[in-house]
């Protein structure tokens, strides 16, 4: 009887322990996505934005885009609003949930992440973004009203630039195909960064580049045919891999 009894209380024991073992490896659940969101509020999200703070003074691109967000280019699943907020969760990859607080024409975004059931933590501390200075425009070949119109852009940037405020000023050219080539050059403040985005180029190597610079000017650049133009050169790269100098001109 003793023995039975023996047998008995380590079938629980080990019972529990797999059952226990079993709750210590359930990964942590994304949320829900409502019924009801107000697609408005979302949309008030979208722009160009500087974030306070020493760890996150860096500019942020949010943008809407069939019923998504997308923060420097990362999907973000739209999950959910409550008054002023828009609730939000990564894709793709390790769960975080980004709640956006909208107050007046400043963000506040709480960042959080899910824990296991019985642990605490997982509420990473809130920082606000202010938006920024930001225009779009397009470079078409051919088209004397786009070079006007990138010309002006870039001048007006320079002049943020050279009041060491930051900006964002992002441009569509379109290769003899039509295929679109994206460029978004920010300044946060103190450092300039570049995006070259061609993964729409058909017959191009469909790649994504983003480098940083210290330096912005205008200048005089030789060109092929040995003539001087006037050109915006992003110089001093901060990454090994990144070119020399990148030229606008027009």
């Amino acid at each position: 009887m003793k023995r039975i009894s023996r047998v008995v209380i380590a079938f629980s024991l080990l019972f529990l322990l797999t059952s226990c073992g079993s709750k210590d490896k359930e990964e942590p659940k994304k949320r829900e996505v409502a019924e009801r969101i107000n697609w408005e509020l979302v949309k008030q999200v979208s722009g160009v934005w500087l974030g306070e703070g020493e760890k996150e003074k860096k500019v942020y691109t949010i943008a809407f885009k069939d019923h998504e967000l997308f923060i420097n280019n990362e999907a973000l699943e739209v999950t959910g609003t409550e008054k002023n907020m828009v609730l939000t969760q990564t894709e793709k990859g390790k769960i975080f949930f980004y709640d956006f607080q909208i107050e007046g024409d400043e963000l506040t975004v709480m960042p959080s992440f899910p824990v296991k059931e019985g642990q605490t933590g997982g509420v990473l501390a809130p920082f606000k973004l202010v938006p920024i200075q930001h225009k779009e425009v397009e470079k078409r070949n051919g088209h004397e009203e786009d070079v006007v119109t990138y010309e002006k852009a870039w001048q007006d940037m320079y002049a943020l630039y050279n009041e060491q405020t930051p900006f964002s000023l992002s441009i569509t050219q379109y290769t003899k195909e039509g295929d679109p080539i994206f460029e978004q050059v920010t300044f946060d403040g103190t450092q300039l960064s570049y995006t070259h985005d061609n993964t729409k180029d058909k017959f191009g190597e469909k790649d994504v580049k983003n480098w940083h610079y210290k330096q912005l000017d205008y200048k005089e650049k030789q060109g092929a045919d040995n003539k001087g133009t006037k050109a915006f050169i992003l110089s001093e790269p901060v990454e090994k891999e990144a070119d020399k100098e990148v030229v606008f001109d027009w």
